[in-house]
């Protein structure tokens, strides 16, 4: 995101929003460097020998950490968030 793309935010937003984005891909590829390492080391091997089985085991340690931020939501009421979207509560 550039700050031309920006639109009705304050100049001094804009270097926050753009080192917050750059942070967050920044922590997404540190991530999935040590979910590859772990994997490598759980299936002990090196990404020489079988990258493939390394690769796989990485991505589903990366969706499981993504999945972890949707526990909260199970507890979440079933008409939570309805005064916000302006739909009815749940019954």
């Amino acid at each position: 995101m550039g700050g031309g793309s920006i639109y009705r935010v304050s100049i001094s937003a804009v270097p926050f929003l753009l080192s917050a984005g750059q942070l967050t891909v920044a922590f997404g590829v540190a991530a999935g460097a040590i979910a590859l390492r772990a994997s490598e080391w759980l299936l002990h091997s090196s990404a020489g020998e079988n990258p493939q089985s390394a690769f796989h085991l990485a991505f589903v340690l990366i969706a499981a950490l993504g999945a972890l931020g949707l526990i909260d939501l199970v507890a979440l009421p079933r008409g939570a968030g309805a005064h916000v979207s302006g739909h009815r509560s749940g019954r």
